[in-house]
């Protein structure tokens, strides 16, 4: 599982999901989206297992960690 930023300084967290995306061997790994990034967040996430908005809280965190490992669960072979 990855708990990904939007901003970042190298590449941004949607440039990092296409880069992981295109690589088979990664492709099945559950990401996290974790921002303050307000605006179209929730429509572009597609590749995301699923979003959190700053400031959070750990109960939130933990929930959202359960749902993504609940979630490969169910769509691995």
């Amino acid at each position: 599982m990855i708990i990904l930023d939007l901003v970042m300084p190298f590449m941004s967290g949607w440039e990092f999901i296409q880069v992981l995306r295109r690589d088979p061997a990664l492709v099945s790994i559950p990401i996290i989206v974790a921002t303050g990034v307000r605006s179209g967040v929730a429509s572009e996430i597609g590749t995301a297992v699923h979003w959190l908005r700053k400031p959070y809280r750990l109960d939130e965190l933990l929930d959202t960690v359960r749902e993504a490992v609940d979630r490969a669960g169910r769509t691995s072979p």
